[in-house]
């Protein structure tokens, strides 16, 4: 006689919460037989590693639907591989998403310890740039030479010139709010924009600054 677990049992074997057990029964993705006179589902061992396959694919980023489908089959054919590969991508760009997002923060994190605080407006629109920087660059090859473009965004890749760019970005656009509404002819204003276009000189070179303009 095979050894059964009530569904309480399998919750804690598993960690898959109860709730979840009735729902994969109710769609049919995993339905334990049922106890004759009580009615309440029994799980067998079979039912526990199937269970542990559902997890599993699950984790690699799969849906209901997808599980299913691999489920039903004895053997993986050219569509389970398809499938596969196209969730290995689809991980691979998630990754990637979030790497790129722990470097944003770290990066705002070291700009907060430098400055001490930055106006939560312009500190939100540096993170909005740095997260659409891949779309930034495809919107300049529109408008400038794709190598220009590429030249540009590779002295973007030395750290201590994002970090010097950075900055350079926060000081202008907190001093660009203080003198929000002065006319351009203003002396400030245009010492300030004098000193932008200096530090951009600075940072990229002239050759990449003029090849934008």
């Amino acid at each position: 006689m095979k050894k059964t677990y009530s569904i309480g049992e399998v919750s804690a074997k598993t960690g898959v919460t109860v709730r979840t057990l009735h729902y994969y029964d109710e769609i049919g993705l995993l339905k334990p037989d049922k106890d004759a006179k009580s009615r309440y589902r029994m799980y067998t061992d079979e039912d526990i590693f199937t269970l542990h396959k559902i997890i599993s694919l699950k984790n690699l980023g799969m849906n209901l639907e997808q599980i299913r489908g691999i489920l039903n089959k004895d053997r993986f054919d050219l569509n389970t591989k398809e499938t596969l590969e196209l969730e290995k991508r689809i991980l691979s760009r998630k990754i990637k998403q979030m790497e790129k997002s722990i470097h944003v923060i770290d990066h705002i994190l070291e700009l907060l310890e430098e400055e001490g605080e930055i106006d939560s407006t312009i500190l939100m629109s540096l993170v909005r740039s740095l997260q659409t920087e891949d779309e930034q660059k495809e919107w300049m090859k529109k408008y400038v030479d794709e190598q220009i473009v590429d030249s540009l965004f590779q002295a973007m890749q030395n750290e201590e010139k994002v970090k010097g760019m950075d900055k350079m970005f926060l000081q202008f656009a907190q001093k660009v709010k203080q003198l929000y509404g002065r006319p351009v002819n203003d002396i400030e204003v245009q010492t300030m924009i004098e000193n932008y276009l200096e530090s951009s000189l600075q940072l990229f070179g002239k050759e990449h600054v003029q090849s934008i303009q």
